[in-house]
């Protein structure tokens, strides 16, 4: 199994960033594929929790992960943004092509 991870400039989101998103190819090796498969079988709160607490520990650009209020701050701000000037909207389907 193979997995594609996406790294962008630091608080940017992928759409945003100046430069293409950074692509690698990681491949799991069997202890992690063996993991992976035991991981499914847990109950899916615990399936979440695990996934919660695998993000929490991956690397940063920042280091810091915005809080719910700066995040909902951000939303509002793009938001009014959007009100003020639909064209500024980026169709989904464009975002995730972006490559």
């Amino acid at each position: 199994m193979k997995l594609w991870s996406k790294r962008c400039g630091a608080g940017q989101s992928c759409a945003a960033a100046t430069e293409p998103p950074v692509k690698e190819e990681v491949s799991m090796d069997e202890r992690t594929r063996s993991l992976f498969e035991a991981a499914l079988t847990l109950p899916e709160g615990q399936r979440l929790l695990l996934a919660e607490r695998l993000l929490e520990n991956l690397p940063g650009d920042s280091g810091e992960h915005p809080d719910d209020e700066s995040f909902a701050a951000e939303l509002d701000r793009r938001y009014d943004e959007f009100q003020r000037d639909p064209t500024v909207a980026v169709p989904w389907s464009d975002v995730l092509h972006e490559e």
